[in-house]
């Protein structure tokens, strides 16, 4: 059976898997759903209501992480495999990654765009329906206050996440540096890589990514202003380069 996964257009832990499955050229059948609508297709599925989420064969794989490790080891997904010598510290720098990249994004983007109604909106409503846009409007405030709840949005959670974000450059810069090669752990592109890319997505705004966002004009100046000094660091200019030239169009990526 061809796998099934489940995803909100605009996470970018959703956009980790589908780069993978995409890089390893699985076919594969996306079902986008809608935050807030989804929880009852998710949570008849998982115990968890979060995405992404993956069926394959009676197996329901959630977590990005787990995923790609589920397409590796079950569906010989190996074009990313880590190489055996860098297992133990390409496994704690994806869970940073997934921390920094990931988590911590997911917290000072939604304390700047939450009060953004129309760009929440747009955002949340990308590859749904039509009639899913006037029901998200509708429910709004609810969903602003699930979203600062769920991920604990105060000033001081923000300024930590802002913090381990900018400790998450400096180490991948870092790595970069050490290994003088193309990508985090030299010759060969890895599944560190595409979290790195994938997660980094929302702050570096690629063209050739899925998402249409907000231009830089239509978002907060003070959330411009705190990607602005990363975006010449090694780590930000990977990341471009990867979407630039391991990422296929948009019009290409369905099978």
């Amino acid at each position: 059976m061809q796998p099934r996964l489940y995803t909100f257009r605009i996470s970018h832990f959703s956009e980790k898997v589908r780069w993978a499955l995409d890089h390893a050229r699985i076919p594969y059948e996306e079902r986008t759903l809608v935050p807030g609508a989804h929880l009852p297709i998710i949570r008849r599925r998982a115990r968890k209501s979060s995405v992404p989420l993956l069926e394959h064969d009676g197996n329901v794989v959630q977590g990005s992480s787990t995923i790609l490790d589920y397409l590796e080891n079950r569906l010989g997904a190996k074009t990313l495999a880590i190489p055996e010598a860098h297992t133990t510290r390409a496994k704690e720098l994806e869970r940073l990654a997934d921390q920094a990249f990931g988590l911590a994004t997911q917290q000072v983007f939604y304390d700047e765009l939450l009060d953004r109604p129309e760009i929440v909106v747009d955002l949340f409503t990308q590859g749904a329906p039509k009639w899913s846009r006037p029901i998200v409007r509708a429910v709004l405030p609810l969903l602003r206050h699930g979203i600062r709840r769920q991920y604990r949005i105060s000033p001081d959670v923000v300024r930590a996440a802002k913090e381990r974000y900018a400790r998450a450059f400096d180490e991948t810069d870092r790595l970069l540096a050490e290994t003088g090669g193309p990508f985090l752990l030299g010759e060969r592109i890895t599944r560190l890589d595409l979290t790195v890319a994938a997660l980094l997505g929302p702050s570096v705004r690629p063209p050739e990514h899925l998402v249409r966002w907000p231009s830089e004009s239509d978002v907060p100046p003070s959330l411009v202003d705190f990607l602005r000094p990363f975006e010449s660091r090694p780590t930000w200019q990977l990341a471009a380069r990867l979407y630039r030239e391991h990422r296929r169009a948009p019009a290409e990526r369905r099978t």
